[in-house]
């Protein structure tokens, strides 16, 4: 096996397996050396199509750019008419009223508690912030239940559910 594996790195005497047979060992170093790139490629196929399968689910649910540029000329209209107050403010009074140490805050606040936090900020302001947070929040703390740990628990499930059953023939029992 390490012979191969050095044979994979080019390190290898290749006059020692001509001596033996000189065809049979071209056929061997080309076959070897084709099989190990074509996995090799292989591999690396699989990666970045599992990487661009993550990225593809991920920007499904996002917002083309044209999307994105009407809101932000949304946005920039809002604050300047002053119906909207704009992120970095919105930010300082988060700083000013709560420290430094806020923004890496995992805490949960009501939307009261933000609005008092930052003055002139709108009940739709806050409900569309507080709302979008909870979403990304959400999204970001998905995780994945792999098979083992599926079936885990559904053979503790079964386990607590045998013993429920036990326990309630006992009481029965008892009862009578």
């Amino acid at each position: 096996a390490m012979s191969l594996f050095r044979m994979l790195m080019g390190d290898f005497d290749y006059e020692a397996l001509q001596a033996n047979n000189r065809l049979v060992a071209a056929l061997f170093v080309v076959l070897f050396q084709l099989t190990m790139f074509l996995i090799m490629l292989n591999m690396l196929v699989a990666i970045v199509m599992d990487d661009y399968s993550e990225t593809k689910r991920a920007l499904m649910h996002g917002e083309t750019l044209w999307q994105e540029v009407y809101q932000i000329c949304q946005r920039a209209f809002e604050n300047y008419k002053g119906v909207r107050i704009s992120f970095d403010v919105i930010l300082k009074s988060f700083i000013r009223k709560r420290g430094v140490k806020c923004l890496k805050s995992t805490n949960v606040i009501s939307k009261a508690e933000f609005m008092e936090i930052v003055p002139g900020l709108s009940a739709d302001q806050a409900d569309n912030i507080v709302t979008s947070a909870v979403q990304e929040w959400g999204e970001n703390h998905r995780f994945e239940v792999t098979m083992p740990q599926l079936l885990s628990s559904a053979s503790v499930a079964a386990a607590c559910a045998t013993a429920t059953r036990l326990a309630i023939k006992k009481r029965k029992k008892a009862a009578e």
